[in-house]
C-alpha cells in the first residue's frame, strides 16, 4: 500500500448497486438493526434506499473486502437539517479503525445542506464517538437522551 492509497474508502450507492449487493449487506444491517428497538427492518431501509429517502453507503479496505455498512436518512424539521447515521456495523475492522470515513458522511451533509450529522443510539455510543472530530475539529455532543416506556 503507497501513502496515497487510503486504508479505507467509503462510497454512496446507487439503488441499482443496493440490489446488486444487498444479498451481501442485508446480514450486517439486520445484525446492527438486532441491538435496536424494532423501528424498522432491512426491508424497509432496502425500499427507502429505493426511493432515495435513505443511502447506502460501504467502506471497503485496501483489498476491496467491507469493512463497514453505513445506513444515513436525512432529517427535516422546519429550521434546520440533519443527516442521522441509521445504523453502522463494521465488518472484520473497528469503527475506530474507520474513523476517517465519517468526513465523507459529513462532507456529503453539508453539500446537502445538512447542519449537523447525528448518531441515535444505546448509551455505549457516548464512548466510540468520544474520538471523532468533523473536518473542523467540532466533538459529537450528546443533545438527547431518549426514554421509552413501553405500553
Amino acid at each position: 500500500m503507497t501513502d496515497e492509497t487510503p486504508e479505507f474508502r467509503s462510497a454512496l450507492l446507487t439503488p441499482p448497486q443496493v440490489l446488486e449487493y444487498w444479498p451481501t449487506l442485508e446480514p450486517h444491517i439486520v445484525k446492527a438493526l438486532a441491538v435496536g428497538v424494532g423501528e424498522m427492518t432491512s426491508f424497509d431501509i432496502c425500499s427507502q434506499a429505493m426511493n432515495g429517502l435513505m443511502q447506502i453507503w460501504v467502506t471497503l479496505d485496501s483489498h476491496n473486502n467491507l469493512g463497514c455498512v453505513t445506513v444515513t436518512r436525512t432529517l427535516q424539521y422546519p429550521s434546520s437539517q440533519h443527516l442521522q447515521i441509521v445504523c453502522l456495523t463494521a465488518v472484520h475492522h473497528s469503527v475506530s479503525q474507520m474513523a476517517d470515513q465519517f468526513h465523507i458522511l459529513e462532507t456529503y451533509a453539508k453539500q446537502n445542506g445538512c447542519q449537523s450529522l447525528q448518531v441515535w443510539g444505546r448509551k455505549g455510543w457516548q464512548r466510540k464517538l468520544r474520538a471523532f472530530r468533523s473536518i473542523e475539529g467540532h466533538p459529537f455532543k450528546t443533545q438527547y437522551i431518549v426514554f421509552d416506556q413501553e405500553l
